[in-house]
């Protein structure tokens, strides 16, 4: 499972690499910064996985563990990625910049040119109300159900 998820990944790149420069030049016009957006369309997922799983795998070796992999199975991912995965991005990005030459982004509703001033939120729809009622629904309803599911599965 984890070598067919890595490979889908690698083969996969060329469709973000597309469909990021397309939306990116369709949007912000092809003399925008498109180079960018591949960068980061290549990078911005597997770089912080990676940090995360070179340090769980030291930590793994550290302690001994049979889980840890060894460094020739990082190195052939590493390989994939630089090899496949940022080509395919590459190639997928410039076909996608090609294809959105000349042609504008064109909204599927009705949209107006002038911009119109969007009134300020009340207090419960700020930002820190939203976060304390999506973190307190979810607890509340634990904090209240569980006690009733463990009283029922007694004997």
């Amino acid at each position: 499972m984890y070598t067919a998820a890595i490979v889908l990944y690698a083969l996969t790149a060329g469709t973000a690499g597309f469909v990021s420069a397309h939306l990116y030049c369709r949007l912000v016009g092809p003399e925008g910064r498109w180079a960018l957006t591949l960068v980061l369309s290549a990078t911005l997922f597997p770089v912080p996985l990676l940090l995360m799983f070179v340090f769980l795998n030291t930590v793994a070796i550290g302690y001994g563990s049979q889980a840890a992999l060894p460094f020739g199975t990082i190195l052939v991912i590493l390989v994939i990625w630089t090899l496949v995965t940022l080509p395919l991005t590459v190639i997928g990005g410039i076909l996608g910049r090609n294809a959105a030459k000349g042609r504008d982004f064109d909204p599927p509703c009705r949209t107006n040119k002038i911009a119109r001033e969007v009134p300020p939120a009340v207090w419960y729809r700020q930002g820190p109300c939203q976060v304390f009622m999506a973190g307190f629904l979810p607890f509340s309803a634990l904090y209240f159900e569980l006690p009733c599911a463990f009283l029922s599965t007694g004997s």
